[in-house]
């Protein structure tokens, strides 16, 4: 029974040694059968070059005019907008952001101008799922925002707590 372990073993290493870097750990870790964790650390005791060293690395390495954008732009914009223009995911963005020591306190797009004053003339008459259907945005995003601003609906049409009988 030990053999068949440390034959299996020996197949695992070299899968991992032939495809660490032409593959993702995720799909490489499905297809052993372990977790990402545990084929990472396995890669490491095999003394693998990662793939940042190596340059086999998926992700490319964010260059100082970028930094500079994202420092510059990151709230006037928000973490979507700057991934777009640097072609890269919003997440990624934000994570960059925050590990510059720049912080965005939000997922959520501000709101321009004009988002703001259809905000504020219908809070009080109207629900946040009607004013979120109004801005074409999400009802907890509109929430957010009305409260970022000041504004409130507490008071006007709150809700009743139901009685169960």
């Amino acid at each position: 029974m030990m053999t068949t372990r440390i034959d299996w073993t020996a197949k695992m290493d070299a899968y991992l040694r032939r495809y660490y870097h032409r593959k993702s750990a995720s799909h490489i870790a499905e297809k052993l059968g372990v977790t990402k964790s545990a084929l990472l650390r396995r890669a490491r005791s095999l003394e693998i070059q990662s793939k940042r060293a190596a340059g086999t690395a998926l992700k490319a390495e964010y260059s100082e005019k970028d930094i500079a954008f994202i420092r510059d732009n990151i709230e006037a914009l928000g973490a979507q907008d700057i991934a777009k223009k640097l072609n890269r995911t919003s997440e990624g963005v934000r994570r960059k952001a925050n590990r510059l020591g720049v912080y965005i306190s939000t997922r959520n797009k501000p709101l321009s101008h004009t988002e703001q004053q259809v905000l504020r003339r219908n809070i009080a008459t109207k629900t946040y799922r009607e004013i979120a259907k109004i801005l074409n945005r999400g009802e907890e995003e509109t929430r957010w925002h009305a409260r970022r601003l000041g504004l409130s609906r507490r008071g006007r049409n709150a809700k009743k707590t139901r009685h169960i009988s």
